[in-house]
Order: structure tokens, then sequence, then C-alpha cells
């Protein structure tokens, strides 16, 4: 039976997530590009609150590009209202509210598995399921997806298929909301904001039902235990699968003025509690924390907005 919740989300405190906050992986600092044409070391750097990284990432490329005669346009080289597919086979569609292209899917498993592969860099943990390669990767952490961001995004311009004015990066949480039609929303940090709008992924009815999306098993709302391929699911009104439940979402801010941890939203296959799968909540977890319920999901800017 569907209800409708009304409720005031001051803050939650979900019990059954001890697993998450275990100890972290490894996760290295540098990306390294493959072959003599990306053999800089990439370094991660913290985010302000709201706003797309600048990262020193931007010089080191800069450097690489000159020194290797690449040709860059101020033309965009994607079409702002049919979107783009890279170089992985990823495809980025506009959202309104935002000036970013959103892949349409959470990054797969076959998508990191060539960063892996061309950087020497550890492959993602491996979760207690099987995965196929179109899965979302899980058991990455901040840093992994950052480092992945960076990579694409030396590759893609070194092929020319980027400017110096384009990159790969996690969306912010503004971003996010907006991907997930989340609507107006007050506060400074992530954890402020959670007290705004009480509306599911799939609209405004609970519990989810079939087709809502890969939550978890008790919700009864699809029938995979674990991760689902990209696009097992109808999309949302701006053309994003997966944007609740299948695994958390890293986001590019620290969810709160302490700095400690970063944001993550949208839910995984294995939550079920009402507030949790809220498009409006968020989660946190420390820049190397990993776990088999978490992955990321890129966008696609403009570095120098």
């Amino acid at each position: 039976m569907k209800f409708h919740l009304a409720l005031v989300l001051s803050g939650w405190i979900l019990g059954g997530r001890a697993g998450l906050f275990m100890a972290p992986a490894h996760a290295d600092d540098a990306v390294r590009a493959a072959g003599n044409d990306l053999d800089n070391s990439i370094h991660s750097q913290t985010p302000a609150f709201g706003e797309p990284e600048n990262s020193k990432q931007q010089a080191v490329v800069a450097q690489q590009d000159q020194a290797k005669g690449v040709l860059k346009s101020e033309k965009l080289w994607f079409d702002p209202f049919a979107g783009y597919t890279n170089s992985l086979g990823m495809r980025f569609l506009p959202v309104p509210g935002t000036t970013v292209l959103f892949s349409i899917w959470e990054t797969r498993v076959q998508d990191y598995a060539a960063f892996c592969t061309a950087t020497s860099r550890a492959p993602a943990g491996k979760p207690v399921f099987a995965q196929e390669p179109t899965h979302p990767v899980v058991h990455v952490s901040w840093e992994d997806a950052k480092a992945f961001c960076d990579w694409l995004t030396i590759v893609e311009r070194r092929d020319n298929r980027l400017t110096g004015k384009e990159r790969y990066r996690l969306p912010t949480d503004f971003e996010w909301s907006s991907a997930a039609a989340v609507g107006p929303e007050q506060g400074k940090t992530p954890e402020d904001r959670m007290k705004t709008p009480m509306i599911w992924p799939w609209g405004s009815h609970w519990p989810p039902v079939s087709g809502d999306g890969n939550y978890a098993a008790e919700l009864k709302a699809d029938s995979f235990a674990y991760t689902s391929p990209a696009g097992s699911f109808k999309t949302n009104a701006n053309g994003l699968f997966d944007i609740g439940g299948n695994v958390w979402e890293w986001c590019g801010d620290w969810f709160n003025e302490a700095r400690v941890s970063m944001t993550m939203r949208g839910g995984s296959f294995s939550d079920g509690h009402p507030a949790a799968l809220l498009s409006s909540y968020r989660f946190n977890g420390t820049m190397n924390l990993t776990s088999e319920d978490i992955g990321f999901r890129v966008v696609l800017d403009r570095a120098d907005r």
C-alpha cells in the first residue's frame, strides 16, 4: 500500500551502516597516465563549499599541453542540448539549473577498469557479490573518484576531445540537487540543506514500486540483491539513471564546516529507510572511505567558470 510521508527532517541517525566505517582501503594520491604522454603525478586537493575544485591539476595539464603543442579551441565540442558521448562510451546530458553535463549513468566497472589499466593503479576492491562490466563500480573512495576524473580530463585533452577550459569532476552538492530535481534549498553546507523537500527520486509515494530503482530487498521494488546494470530502471525527468538507489554517489563538497568528511547522495541497494532515500538526504564519509555500496557519478564542466 502506498502512503504519503509527512515529516520534518531535522536530522536522522541511520542504523545498520556500521560496515561503512571500516578501516579505509589504501588510495594513492597521484594519478599516472599511460605511456610517455602522461608521466606526471597529479595530487588531489579539497574543495570549498559549493565550488568546483580549482586544483593544481590544471597547471600541470596546461604545462603538458604547451609542451606537446596540443591545439586548443574555444568552441564547445558538445551540443548543450543533445549532450555528448566520451571516449569511454559514457553519455552526458545537460541538467537545467546547472552549467554542467551529467553522466546519465553512475561510473561503471568497465570505465574504472580502463583508468586502472592505463595508470597501473590498484583496481577497486572486490565486493562480496559478482558484478558485470556495466554495473556501477564500488569500493572506490572520494580520492579514487577524483583521480579518475583528473585522468580522464588529461587523456581527452591530449586527444583534443576537450579544450583547456573543460574538465571532468564530481558534481557539487547543489548540482546533484538540480539533477535530482529537489527544488530550492537553503543552507551553507550540505548538512544544513537536509531540512528541505520531502520527495523521493521516484516521486511522492512510499514505498517505491517496481521500476522505481534498486533499493533494499525488504522494499520489494526490484529483483536485484546487490548492484544492477546501468540503465536497468527508468530515468528521472532529467534523463538520468539511478539518481536514487544502486550506489551512493560521492559529491565534491565537504559535508559540513568541520571539513572532515565528504558528501554522498542518492541512497543504495542496501538502503530501505524512508529518510535515507529522500532526494534531499545526504550521507557522508572521509575521503579514503570505501564500501560495497559507494560509487560515483561524473560531470563535465568548463574548468574556468
